[in-house]
């Protein structure tokens, strides 16, 4: 395989993108200073000519604050790192199971699952986790089970 003609596509966090970046650091080794002098106690590789290809004169060592600036995001860019940060801070509830929860008087709220009616009621998600599966009774002073 030819690395020096390979190009890395350009979509930031993409398979490709973070390859060529573990390529960087295996030939290249860790980044431990900034070509702008600054000082950090982090330091990364970044392309200069944003090709993205597998020469290693194409990259230079930099503080997180001047990577930044070297690769400045468009708008539109931004809002879909956002987003998907967004998302994925919200865990995933592709398997969730809905719950209930039951108050002493009876009256009953759904919730989609146990993580979100953690958060909403303030009753620890592990506490509601033991009453579904049996190991305890109630959990924040409320009943609870499975929809």
């Amino acid at each position: 395989m030819d690395f020096s003609t390979q190009r890395a596509q350009l979509i930031p966090n993409s398979a490709e993108y973070q390859r060529i970046h573990r390529w960087v650091v295996k030939h290249a080794g860790k980044a431990v200073k900034c070509v702008a002098g600054c000082d950090s106690s982090r330091y990364h590789w970044s392309n200069i000519s944003k090709s993205y290809q597998y020469n290693l004169s194409d990259w230079e060592q930099v503080c997180p604050k001047c990577h930044k600036k070297r690769d400045k995001l468009t708008e539109e860019g931004r809002k879909s790192i956002s987003e998907k940060n967004r998302i994925n801070s919200q865990g995933n509830q592709s398997h969730a199971k809905p719950v209930v929860m039951i108050d002493s008087t009876g009256r009953s709220k759904h919730f989609s699952s146990a993580i979100i009616a953690s958060k909403e009621t303030g009753v620890i998600h592990s506490a509601i986790s033991n009453v579904l599966t049996g190991r305890a009774r109630t959990a924040g002073g409320y009943e609870w089970r499975r929809a």
